[in-house]
């Protein structure tokens, strides 16, 4: 991080142990070491967990959208859904056979072939389990999902998950 995410910086510090502690308990053990990439240099809100080598990538830019409700820190919420990345990186891999013998890049093609509702519906439901707030009890979330069948504008079971119909992000769900 820079002087200028020092402050969001620890606040994404403050939940780290705590993120940690619950992941291991009901998921994967995340690596031991992960490093964490805080920037300001954006006016983007997002993270991103990169495979290989695993690591996360933290913006500070505040959330303006309700998407994930308003009953925890959206902080907590990111940086727990992004932790579960890495968890996922470790469970997928346990026995590091492939890595040993090939280097970690091996673990790129094993998340690759994973769908986007794979890797990112177990995120959602886990940052909703493992915190106070998350996407799953955010009616605003829900709303945009349901929106389509409440208009009687049902999606064809093969466009689900694929983003061929709206609404965006249905890996999410």
């Amino acid at each position: 991080f820079e002087d200028a995410s020092r402050a969001q910086t620890e606040i994404y510090a403050q939940y780290a142990d705590d993120a940690w502690n619950k992941i291991a308990k009901i998921y994967a053990i995340p690596q031991d070491k992960t490093d964490v990439y805080v920037t300001a240099r954006t006016n983007t809100v997002n993270a991103f967990t990169f495979f290989v080598p695993p690591e996360i990538m933290m913006f500070t830019t505040p959330l303006s959208i309700p998407d994930f409700g308003f009953r925890d820190n959206w902080q907590k919420l990111f940086f727990t859904h992004e932790l579960v990345h890495i968890a996922n990186v470790q469970f997928e891999d346990k026995k590091y056979v492939a890595s040993k013998l090939f280097g970690q890049y091996v673990r790129a093609f094993d998340m690759n072939n994973m769908p986007g509702w794979a890797l990112e519906g177990l995120t959602t439901v886990m940052e909703t389990e493992l915190t106070d707030g998350g996407r799953g009890r955010s009616p605003y979330f829900e709303l945009l999902y349901k929106a389509p069948t409440l208009d009687n504008a049902f999606m064809s079971y093969t466009d689900v998950g694929t983003e061929q119909e709206p609404p965006r992000g249905q890996a999410y769900v």
